[in-house]
């Protein structure tokens, strides 16, 4: 079965064979033409901003938001450390942070071909080899540099072998592919070579921590072919060690000699001993400053300072760093800095690593995956993760990061990395794998399926989602599922009240945007809706970016308020999905006349009134309201939607004209407001009258045995609280706002009080209270509209009505 291919927006051959090239090229020229490891990062960086009205459309994934967001920290924190003594050269690493930042963008959304990688590594180390071979024996130099420092160039020639080491463990059973085997086996030779005649012995030292490496590969692919490669790997070092023997001799025979100097003399004038002085004194500068550190040109002066007082041998100053790239950070920017390397570092370690559920994408089961790409998957993860391993240890030693080498190819080799990943994956989300049939409907033999997402608040749109769920189960025409953005808010126990009574749920994050829409689109792919309801402000917005992410072919954006905090950012956004929406439903008249406003495409635009179980108030006629409490109640969530204000304060003036009728305030919501709410009560010394009850799960009953219903808002889409009321034959009050206006007619089926004004509802709860007759006259007229017009069967017909008129085109691209 052949490697599935790389997933790119459709009609982009070129884009994506450049970052195609510059895969292949960074690599693959890095260590033997002069700036080699910057020609494919320039085309690539070129391409970034000449595309970038393309790619800037497609939507990121959250691990591709982690790697640019800790590049864009180290930019910061290059900057902030740098010299303005320097002039314009100060902004140059942090503007290559910016630029490669770009890149990633570019690089996810236009995976490179993974063979371009390997074939760009094995070329790099034979380029390598022939580079290091012609400066040692023909031309005699001690070391082998290349056109960078000799450091750099033996450690990233090392890490290239190492990367061609890990594809041949990881793709050795690629029968059409062993051809390969042996050209990688012969790079892997001259990678080592490279290394060796650099004689770059902190290298040498960061291999340790490729164990690691090697210990998920024997875990991943078992112990004999590991042994069998490894063998290889150590008859390839004998070979490279026994034709240099005595330079490796005379060069570790070095390291001993200068130990000792240092530890009996101090001496600092060698290799070894301007490097344990320069970590003594890094130490003590960085604890010095702990928080921030001294920066670039802070960092300078004080070390001139110390060498003057005798602290410090003055070897010290003929280097601009460390040579350790932790203390030399904590030295020039604190534990800040620290941090934010460990950043830099830890995230491209915790993406590569190659836990289960990072390898297999989505839900696919293993034996789905085309076994070549799920090796070509693994190797790209264990070659990352060796990459940010062995920078880790080259660190130790040297500071990689100080040489525009190290930094470029760093960045640059990580980000294609995690493109190419990240397309293999795609390309498997998209269907790369032999799939159950999955039939157009409404002609399908199977039940269409229907993914209702919302808030995890318990709000009335999670109301109005939960009701659909329960009218598609009712009809038996749709298999729905019922998913939540987890909230600080989410009750666990109301959560499994719901799958106690057999609804379909599941909980997503909603700890930040990006791991919303993974899991909600790996929970797509594992679901397979035909159709994404994406519900309320801003659910609708992420949902339906998950639902592309997952190819799903049906959306649909539910708007539950007429005043929402769109921000220009947002409408740009909702704007943008619109045009692959397939409908965008308003909970009523006053909602869909707000969308039309705010530019939303007409001929999607439609408005289904949100509905009610009306079952709960059968017996709302065995309840007269003459016979009732002469109560009221307010069921709504504790937000800054709803103005309880207004209604206390409107209790309070009753007061005042002689009229007590206990107050019941339910609902959950956030403390804050509910918090506000009680210290209101009790400076109007209401402690008496009104009652908090939170939560209540017998609002119904509460309902009919109350004669008045208030619901007291500072916008509404439909609001459902005071259907309710109208449904349990109580007299009704609401705010003179938008959604409300729409279900009240004033002096007909209720009273309206002007937005804001406790003097307004004052006079109409006033009114109903003493006129009790009238109330009963339009508590009845309600409960007749109500029953009409507000069943939750009528909203699910119009729903299901809806989504049967829906054609199933081809999935758009929706980077289009």
């Amino acid at each position: 079965m052949p490697t599935a291919q790389p997933a790119s927006p459709a009609g982009a051959p070129l884009v994506q064979s450049i970052s195609t090239l510059a895969a292949f090229a960074i690599p693959a020229l890095a260590l033997w033409l002069p700036s080699g490891y910057s020609w494919g990062a320039v085309l690539l960086a070129l391409a970034a901003l000449a595309m970038l009205w393309r790619w800037v459309r497609v939507p990121v994934d959250a691990g591709t938001w982690w790697l640019v967001g800790s590049m864009l920290v180290m930019a910061v924190l290059w900057a902030l450390q740098s010299d303005p003594a320097m002039g314009t050269s100060r902004w140059e690493k942090p503007a290559k942070c910016v630029l490669a930042a770009l890149c990633v963008f570019y690089v996810a959304a236009y995976p490179p071909r993974p063979w371009a990688l390997v074939a760009g590594w094995v070329a790099g180390c034979l380029g390598a080899a022939g580079m290091a071979c012609w400066q040692v024996y023909g031309q005699g130099s001690d070391r082998a540099f290349g056109y960078t420092n000799a450091i750099q160039f033996g450690n990233i020639a090392l890490w290239m072998a190492v990367a061609v080491a890990v594809c041949m463990v990881c793709l050795y059973r690629m029968a059409h592919r062993r051809g390969w085997l042996l050209g990688g086996a012969v790079a892997v030779l001259a990678g080592l070579w490279a290394s060796v005649l650099s004689l770059s012995r902190g290298g040498w030292l960061a291999l340790l921590l490729a164990a690691l490496v090697a210990a998920v590969l024997a875990r991943k692919t078992g112990r004999g072919l590991l042994l069998r490669v490894v063998a290889g790997l150590a008859v390839a070092a004998v070979l490279v060690a026994g034709v240099n023997f005595s330079t490796l001799q005379e060069r570790m025979g070095r390291l001993d000699r200068e130990l000792a100097q240092y530890s009996d003399r101090g001496q600092a004038e060698t290799s070894v001993g301007h490097r344990l002085e320069h970590w003594r004194m890094a130490w003590q500068m960085g604890s010095e400053k702990p928080l921030w550190g001294w920066g670039e040109q802070g960092y300078q002066s004080r070390k001139q300072e110390l060498v003057a007082a005798g602290a410090y041998d003055p070897e010290v100053l003929e280097y601009g760093h460390a040579h350790n790239e932790v203390l030399d950070t904590y030295a020039k920017s604190g534990l800040a800095g620290v941090a934010a390397l460990c950043l830099f570092y830890g995230v491209p370690l915790y993406l590569f690593w190659p836990s289960p559920r990072r390898r297999q994408p989505g839900a696919v089961p293993a034996p789905l995956v085309p076994p070549e790409t799920a090796a070509m998957m693994l190797a790209l993860r264990l070659a990352g993760l060796a990459l940010v391993l062995l920078y880790i240890g080259f660190g130790l030693t040297q500071v990689f990061f100080a040489h525009n080498s190290g930094l470029l190819f760093y960045v640059f080799m990580v980000m294609l990395l995690w493109g190419a990943l990240r397309g293999l994956e795609r390309s498997l989300d998209k269907g790369a794998w032999p799939l159950a049939a999955h039939d157009d409907f409404p002609n399908a033999a199977h039940r269409p399926r229907v993914l209702h997402f919302v808030t995890g608040g318990f709000s009335g749109a999670t109301q109005v989602a939960l009701d659909l769920v329960k009218a598609h189960r009712h009809s038996g025409a749709y298999e729905p599922l019922l998913v939540l953005r987890k909230k600080r808010q989410t009750r666990p126990d109301r959560v499994a009240a719901l799958r106690g009574q057999g609804i379909p749920v599941e909980l997503v994050a909603g700890w930040s945007h990006a791991a919303t829409i993974e899991q909600l689109a790996q929970l797509c792919r594992r679901f397979q809706p035909d159709i994404v309801v994406a519900h309320g402000f801003s659910e609708h917005l992420w949902g339906r970016y998950a639902a592309l992410k997952a190819q799903v072919p049906h959306m649909v954006h539910v708007e539950h308020n007429s005043r929402e905090r769109y921000t220009p950012g947002r409408l740009k956004q909702a704007l943008w999905l619109a045009e692959r929406t397939d409908a965008i439903v308003g909970c009523s008249q006053g909602v869909k006349q707000v969308l039309l406003e705010l530019g939303f495409p007409a001929h999607k635009v439609t408005a289904i009134p949100n509905g009610i179980r009306l079952e709960p108030f059968a017996q709302a006629d065995q309840h007269p309201l003459l016979q009732r409490e002469a109560g009221i109640v307010m069921a709504a969530r504790f937000a800054r939607q709803k103005d309880h204000a207004t209604l206390l304060h409107a209790i309070a003036l009753l007061r005042q004209r002689g009229l007590r009728p206990p107050v019941f305030l339910a609902g959950s919501g956030k403390w804050r407001y509910q918090f506000a709410v009680r210290r209101l009560i009790r400076r109007l010394n209401l402690g008496d009258q009104v009652q908090v009850l939170g939560f209540y799960s017998e609002v119904p009953a509460l309902l009919m045995r109350q004669q008045i219903c208030v619901l007291a808002s500072h916008y509404e889409g439909m609001p459902l609280s005071l259907i309710e009321g109208m449904a349990a034959g109580s007299a009704v009050v609401g705010s003179r706002v938008p959604g409300i206006q729409e279900i009240v007619e004033h002096q007909h089926n209720g009273l309206l009080a002007e937005h804001g004004s406790a003097e307004s509802m004052a006079d109409a709860l006033e009114y109903l209270l003493r006129n009790p007759q009238e109330a009963a006259r339009m508590a009845a007229q309600a409960r007749h509209d109500a029953l009409s017009h507000y069943g939750l069967e009528r909203m699910g017909q119009q729903y299901e009505a809806l989504f049967a008129g829906f054609q199933r085109p081809a999935v758009s691209d929706p980077s289009v």
